[in-house]
């Protein structure tokens, strides 16, 4: 997920005129400012290179999550933080982004949004 931060490494693919751009978080980290956080670094991307954005995250039970550790500071740190998410070169959410619980996201794309925006920048 790190490299979504990383502007030279985003760069190189704006430079291959990349038109969907596939990203991925863990998810069910930190608690729920990560999803925020994600909310805003995929949206900035989708805004800056002109491409639509597709966003994965993982997601852990509550079992999964007592599995892990039975410390409630930490178990706290490990519920929520999901934003699974569908951005269009307009960095609008295409559907409602999935923040919790397992599931598919389904949007049609019109690729013309890619030319629209970039006649913008």
């Amino acid at each position: 997920c790190w490299e979504n931060y990383i502007p030279l490494a985003r760069y190189s693919l704006m430079t291959q005129h990349e038109e969907i751009h596939c990203s991925q978080f863990p998810g069910s980290l930190v608690g729920p400012i990560f999803a925020e956080q994600m909310d805003v670094t995929i949206r900035h991307h989708a805004l800056e290179s002109g491409c639509f954005v597709i966003n994965a995250t993982g997601w852990l039970t509550e079992t999964q999550i007592n599995e892990l550790t039975s410390d409630p500071a930490l178990q706290k740190g490990l519920r929520g933080g999901c934003n699974t998410a569908i951005i269009s070169p307009e960095g609008r959410h295409l559907v409602p982004p999935l923040t919790e619980g397992e599931g598919i996201l389904v949007a049609d794309l019109d690729m013309a949004l890619i030319t629209k925006r970039k006649r913008m920048m």
